[in-house]
């Protein structure tokens, strides 16, 4: 077994900081993936730097495996299954080292945990035999390359090898903690003869329906046909730290080569609560293992209801929305006016919920209300949208400033309604086709907001009177009666009465509009 130890010097101003770590170290295995949640040393594996001359100084016990810095305080964690362990047998093991700039070093020692240290505990002085076994001085600037050949003591179970570099130029030691698995006797246990391909992770809680698949790769792709399925039964199964011990013992029940678990002090694979490792036969092509997990499809309802949908200016805006979800959500209802949020409220996670916002003196225009529901977890998001407007009473009447109309203006239709722009190309063109409910298409411009009566409309001239002062609008009594209003000037006020005459031209209705 062969540990490598890289060191990195940079070079500031006159002063000169090494850095290094060892090969299968805990820190590097952070880095390379294999512990997971260890915090910032996963980019920074080779500086985990604290007081020099451990034992008698160094770092406080509890923080040995940090080098005593918070910044890499997730590496003092300790449990018998926190760690990725790496195997190794007693007696003469080769430490290689590598450095990136030969730099002068004061010595390297090893230290190891007594046999019966409590793997439960952080990592303190009275866990380890406190004598190194193994150890060599610096002896000036040392070659880019070199080995340390070590008498690794007999100890059985899972161990702790602490690997210390004091540097000879400053007061600093680099820490770097290796967690072994020995065997019982000397000789290579069962679980020698497999190789760690993945890991199964406690990434999240999963739901009932869920389902977990392990993947298989070799050298040269993918095995789709011998992925391995599970589906979470219930809540209770699905708990992060419950369903990979769940999914271990199933996959060590399909007898496929894969043997999930972690190795316990005889070396036997043990499925466990947590993070589990993944194993086949050193013979085996599979190379990895990859973990996949499925949501269950979850159908989910969200129904909103407003009392009221249509506003006036000059008064409040009560906006009073009834939400009904499934499953429970919580839910978020935000008003926008003009691009800017000008209302927000949100219930707590129910099937049902009621929500009010209130706009003292609104604006006339077209209001979006954006209401979004989120399940527990937010696994699952629901997004409805619904349009409120709010009308001026003295909205323009049809056509009265026709050419000048933007999308969510308002006006009031020759049928007396209340109607919005949707398409202000379309809102400002041909009435025959685009008058607002009378049109032919008129819906393709405009949007009805609100019913009313017809309004009251009187002539301004009687037809032919005032001709030439026609304007678009403009209201005239035809010689039978009835009243008009003009929609072109230039022909309203042609003197070709036979063919504009309101209601009795031969093409009276391309000028003008009945009332």
């Amino acid at each position: 077994m062969k540990y490598i130890l890289f060191a990195i010097f940079l070079f500031l101003s006159t002063s000169v900081f090494s850095h290094g770590y060892i090969l299968d170290s805990r820190a590097k295995l952070c880095a390379e993936g294999a512990n997971r949640n260890c915090g910032p040393v996963i980019y920074e594996p080779q500086s985990v730097e604290g007081p020099d001359r451990f034992p008698e100084t160094g770092p406080a016990d509890g923080t040995i495996a940090a080098a005593g810095s918070s910044n890499w305080g997730a590496l003092n964690a300790q449990t018998p299954t926190r760690w990725k362990k790496v195997d190794m047998l007693p007696g003469s093991n080769t430490f290689d080292w590598q450095l990136t700039a030969n730099h002068r070093t004061r010595d390297w020692r090893y230290f190891i945990t007594k046999q019966n240290w409590n793997p439960g505990q952080p990592l303190t002085r009275a866990a380890f035999d406190l004598t190194p076994f193994c150890s060599f001085q610096g002896n000036g600037n040392p070659p880019f390359q070199f080995s340390h050949t070590c008498n690794v003591p007999v100890r059985t179970g899972y161990q702790v090898i602490l690997g210390v570099w004091d540097v000879g130029d400053t007061n600093k030691s680099f820490y770097s903690v290796i967690d072994v698995q020995m065997p019982d006797d000397g000789t290579p246990p069962t679980v020698s003869e497999r190789k760690d391909v993945g890991d199964i992770n406690p990434s999240s809680d999963l739901k009932a329906g869920d389902m977990v698949r392990i993947r298989l790769f070799t050298a040269t792709g993918e095995l789709t046909d011998q992925a391995i399925e599970m589906t979470i039964e219930s809540n209770d199964q699905g708990n992060k730290n419950t369903w990979p011990k769940l999914f271990a013992e199933f996959l060590n029940a399909q007898n496929t080569g894969l043997v999930a678990g972690i190795k316990d002090a005889q070396g036997n694979i043990v499925p466990v609560f947590g993070k589990n490792d993944v194993f086949v036969d050193v013979s085996s092509a599979v190379t990895r293992t990859e973990i996949e997990v499925v949501l269950a499809e979850l159908v989910t309802s969200l129904d909103i209801g407003l009392q009221q949908t249509a506003f006036s200016t000059g008064e409040p805006m009560h906006l009073q929305l009834d939400a009904t979800s499934y499953p429970a959500m919580s839910i978020t209802a935000e008003l926008f006016f003009q691009g800017a949020k000008i209302g927000f409220q949100e219930a707590a996670l129910s099937n049902n919920a009621q929500l009010e916002i209130v706009i003292a003196d609104p604006q006339a225009g077209s209001y979006e209300l954006i209401v979004i529901g989120k399940t527990e977890g937010q696994q699952e998001v629901v997004q409805q949208s619904l349009t409120v407007t709010v009308s001026d009473p003295a909205d323009l009447v049809y056509p009265e400033n026709m050419g000048n109309y933007r999308v969510d203006d308002l006006v009031v239709g020759q049928d007396g309604n209340t109607y919005r722009c949707l398409v202000a190309g379309w809102c400002n063109r041909s009435r025959t086709y685009y008058a607002p409910g009378t049109g032919l298409a008129w819906s393709r411009a405009w949007a009805l907001v609100s019913e009313g009566p017809a309004p009251e409309v009187g002539a301004d001239f009687s037809y032919p009177d005032g001709r030439g002062q026609y304007g678009s609008g403009t209201v005239v009594q035809g010689t039978n009666g009835n009243l008009y209003r003009c929609n072109i000037p230039g022909w309203c006020n042609s003197g070709s009465a036979f063919y504009y005459a309101p209601g009795t031209g031969l093409a009276w209705s391309s000028a003008w509009s009945a009332l």
